[in-house]
This record gives structure tokens, C-alpha cells and sequence, in this order.
């Protein structure tokens, strides 16, 4: 067998090319592999090279049958399990299990001040031999290869923690080998499931400001920073940049729902639909669950022991912040309503059901106290928690759970649904405006929407830049409650108008509930 047409791996194993999976990732770090849910976790298999051999070039040019240098990668999912022969492999020589744990910027680890080769820095000290240019990792800067696809970070998984963890950058596969080099945390921009208070703080890094604003620059987005974040960009003496821009991981994501947008127009089918659902999740839980997690007050409201007037009025200012004035809203009332929330001892919280609950809550109970009645908190708390949830629903609920509830109640419920529908209508007309302008009319002449994926899973859009259509994005996840598809926008105007005409009936019938 030629060694066009095979590979070896480290087991001594016959791999054939065709079998060699090259890595195909947008820009989130997923994999592009049809058999594999392209939003699931997955893992990468390497069978490691235990020989010293030569490049892929001269491999292929001698014919040889040597061991490649690099290692091979297959991916699969979670649930992977090892053959009995594969697990009596000697440890380090192949079949090590590595986990995808984020990405980097295709950048040279030293080009914050571009004054250090990368060959001095590798090597640990200035002055060093310059090794073999076929040795060298071919990593690409920004600004000269803007087309440059970012760079997969893989750690390895051990059956116990370790005490020290090691990323390793995955330099893009070529004929199915990949180059490894090993990076800090503080370049890795990390996949949302292993990102915790250190991993999403990139503002340590004091060129992350400058590599944002390229990326946004180059995209052709506008910047548009949130009231929290500032950018102040100037040149230093070296070159690079210095500034204030926060970039917040757990802004992330619209891309990937830009790209998927650009697959439906071309391609209607029902995975892309799944995929953008998907997308629209992860998005609306980036975009409203994350950042409560940050905010003071309003954690403390689910999570403190004692909530006290100080407590309360942090989240009063919070939820403002957040929101807007919410009726009836104050210290005393939001004590109230916590005290009812703890009576009710729920199971579980959603904090993307926190607006919803305050405007309900704070109504009830100002409502209660303006006709003088007697609150029993258990059952405020757990008739507030129903109204909210199903005010944010992760699915509708099937038509007999919600006729079974009372008339005032199903009065509450079709008005939150239909606001929430009308505003997901507006939000998607703005991002379809914004999509056609940033995009045009004909974004890519490539068929196949794993090409597409391919196609815009570059450096120019990365999750750092998308922190620039974090506004648009809030507008969008707020108004499309767990993912709605452009599919069914239209069939949605028409339920919106069915929903005002159901709403003029039942608020018919509450009323004639109360004149019985």
C-alpha cells in the first residue's frame, strides 16, 4: 500500500488516508463531521507517533513507509469507549483521549510587541539557533492573513485531575496531521462549558482590546459597546495597544446564528433549523443567564441566606439597571415577594424567569395589600412561580395545561406570550437588517452549508468580535424565547394576529367570571 493511500499510527496500525479526519471547526470550536451533532461536546482521539519521522512533503515525495511526525485526530462523541486492544496500548504511545476546550487567535504568542522572533520565545531565550524552517509552526498574523482560520486548543483528559492542566494549540490539519504547540490560559479563548471566573476574564491580556477591534474592523461590523464597557485605544512606543474594552465570553455566539442564517437561505433543511434553535438556546443563555450570575444583587436574591433591606435594594437597583422601572418594584415589596418564594421552597429556578417573577410578584402583592387582604405566602410563591415560568417557557406548554388554569391567570399568561411574540418579530426585522447589510444579499456562492460554515469560520469572526452586535443580540434573545427560525416567522405573524383576537375572548371571559 502506498503511502499516498495509507498512514501508520503509533500502534503500528494501518490508518487509511481517507480515514485521517481532517479538523474541520467554525468558529466556536465545533466539529463539522456530519455524524456528529455539530453543538454536542466532543471529544479527539490521537493515535501519537512514537518514532522520529519526517514531514508530510517529503513523506508523500520518498514514498516511504515511515511514521508520520504530529499526531492523527478522530473525532467522536462523549460516549466513546476504547476497544480492549486500544486500552492495552502502552500509555503515551496512542490512542490518548484529548478534550476541545476553546480556541486562539492565530497569532504569534509574541506579537504584542513584534520586537521577539518566535523561534527566540519557543526556545526560551533571545539569541537561540534558528531551527529548521520546516520546524517551524506556521502560525499566521492577523492583520497580514485575515482569512486565517483560528487555532483549536485541545486538553488532555485524565481519569483523575491533575495538579497542572496543559492546553495545546492544534495548528490546522494538513492531509489529516496536525501540529501541536503548547499554549497558556491566557490565550485560549475557552468554549462556554469550561469557562469559569478566570477563564472569562480575557481583560488581563493587554493586547485583547487591540485584537477585538481588529476583528470588529475587519468584519465590517460597527463596535457598539454596552454601558459598562469603554474602548480606548492609542499606539505605544513598541507598538501594540493599550485600552479598557471588557470582553465578555459569555457575549458569544452570534456568529455562529449569522453563519447558520446564511446555510438557511441556501439551503432550507431541517438540521440547519435544529442547529440555529440550538444556537438561539446557547444564545439566549449567554446573553441573559451569564450576566446575572455577575450582578450582586440579583444572585443574592436567589442565592443568599438573608435578604435584608441592603440586599433588597441592590436588586432594585439591578433589576433597573437591567430593565427599567418594573411597577410597584421596592425594597420592602422585593422582600416580600422573597419571603414567598421561600415559603414555596421551589425544586428549581430559572434566573431567565427573574423579569417575568418580579413584574407578577411585585403586582400581586401590591394588588393584595390595596384590598386589604391576607397574603399566604406559600401560595403567592408558587402561583408567582407558574405565571413566570410560563411567561419564559422553554417550550409552549401543551393547550390543556394552560386551559386548566383559572381565567385571570390565562389572561396573564396569552398577554406575556403575545408581547414577547411581538417583540421577537421586531427584534428579527432589525437582525435581518443588520444581517443584509453586514452580509449582503448573496453571501457566499458555496452550496454546502458545512462550506459555508468553513467559509466564515475565520479570525475576522470570532467570538471576541461578536461582543459588537451584543445589543442586537440582547434585543434578539430576549424576544425569541429558546430559538424561533426564520421558517416560521411568517406562520408567526399569523399566530400573533389569532393570540390578539384569543386575548379579546378570554379577557371576555374573566370579566364575566367577576360579574358572577
Amino acid at each position: 500500500m502506498s503511502a499516498q493511500s495509507a498512514l501508520m499510527d503509533g500502534g503500528g496500525k494501518t490508518v487509511e488516508k481517507e480515514q485521517v479526519k481532517e479538523i474541520a471547526v467554525n468558529v466556536h470550536g465545533w466539529c463539522l463531521d456530519e455524524p456528529f451533532p455539530n453543538h454536542e461536546p466532543f471529544e479527539l482521539i490521537t493515535a501519537r507517533a512514537t518514532k522520529t519521522s519526517v514531514n508530510m512533503k517529503g513523506l508523500l515525495a520518498k514514498h516511504t513507509d515511515e511514521v508520520l511526525r504530529g499526531e492523527f485526530f478522530r473525532v467522536v462523541d462523549s460516549d466513546f469507549e476504547f476497544s480492549e486492544q486500544e486500552r492495552a496500548e502502552p500509555e503515551g504511545d496512542a490512542y490518548r483521549r484529548y478534550r476541545v476546550i476553546g480556541y486562539m487567535f492565530p497569532l504569534l504568542p509574541d506579537n504584542i510587541t513584534g520586537r521577539c522572533p518566535p523561534w527566540q520565545k519557543q526556545a526560551g531565550a533571545k539569541g537561540t539557533q534558528k531551527p529548521a524552517a520546516e520546524n517551524l509552526l506556521e502560525w499566521k498574523n492577523f492583520d497580514d492573513q485575515p482569512q486565517s482560520p483560528p487555532v483549536i486548543v485541545v486538553s488532555p483528559v485524565f481519569d483523575e485531575p491533575p495538579s497542572v492542566v496543559q492546553y495545546f494549540g492544534l495548528v490546522k490539519p494538513k492531509d489529516g496531521v496536525c501540529e501541536t504547540v503548547i499554549v497558556t490560559s491566557a490565550e485560549v479563548f475557552f468554549r462556554y462549558e469550561y469557562r469559569d471566573g478566570s477563564t472569562s476574564k480575557k481583560g488581563r491580556d493587554k493586547a485583547w482590546p487591540a485584537k477585538v477591534a481588529r476583528a470588529c474592523g475587519t468584519s465590517g461590523l460597527p463596535l457598539l459597546l454596552s454601558r459598562d464597557q469603554t474602548l480606548r485605544l492609542r499606539p505605544k512606543k513598541f507598538g501594540g495597544s493599550s485600552g479598557k474594552l471588557t470582553v465578555r465570553p459569555e457575549l458569544s455566539l452570534m456568529n455562529e446564528l449569522r453563519v447558520d442564517v446564511a446555510a438557511l437561505r441556501i439551503s432550507p433543511e431541517e438540521h440547519i433549523r435544529n442547529r440555529i434553535v440550538k444556537t438561539l438556546q446557547r444564545l439566549e443563555s449567554d446573553l441573559e443567564f451569564a450576566p446575572l450570575m455577575t450582578n450582586a444583587g440579583l444572585h443574592g436574591f436567589i442565592q443568599a441566606t438573608e435578604f435584608d433591606e441592603e440586599s433588597a435594594q441592590n436588586a432594585v437597583e439591578d433589576a433597573r439597571g437591567l430593565w427599567g422601572p418594573i411597577e410597584g418594584m421596592d425594597t420592602r415589596t422585593l422582600q416580600k415577594l422573597r419571603s414567598c418564594l421561600v415559603a414555596a421552597d421551589p425544586d428549581h429556578f430559572d434566573y431567565r424567569d427573574l423579569y417575568a417573577l418580579f413584574a407578577q410578584g411585585c403586582f400581586e402583592i401590591k394588588q393584595a395589600e390595596a384590598n386589604g387582604e391576607e397574603i399566604d405566602e406559600k401560595e403567592l410563591g408558587c402561583r408567582v412561580l407558574g405565571i413566570a415560568h410560563r411567561c419564559t417557557p422553554p417550550t409552549l406548554e401543551s393547550p390543556s395545561a394552560i386551559l386548566a388554569e383559572n381565567e385571570k391567570e390565562l389572561v396573564v399568561f396569552v398577554e406575556a406570550l403575545l408581547a414577547r411574540l411581538q417583540d421577537m418579530l421586531k427584534g428579527w426585522d432589525v437582525y435581518g437588517n443588520t444581517m443584509a447589510d453586514a452580509c449582503g444579499s448573496q453571501v457566499t456562492d458555496d452550496g454546502d452549508p458545512l462550506a459555508i460554515w468553513a467559509r466564515y469560520g475565520d479570525a475576522r469572526d470570532t467570538d471576541s468580535a461578536r461582543v459588537a452586535m451584543q445589543e442586537i443580540g440582547r434585543a434578539l434573545a430576549r424576544a425569541t424565547h429558546r430559538g424561533m427560525t426564520e421558517g416560521i416567522i411568517e406562520p408567526l405573524r399569523v399566530c400573533v394576529g389569532l393570540l390578539e383576537s384569543v386575548l379579546k375572548e378570554v379577557r371576555k371571559a374573566a370579566a364575566a367570571k367577576d360579574d358572577e
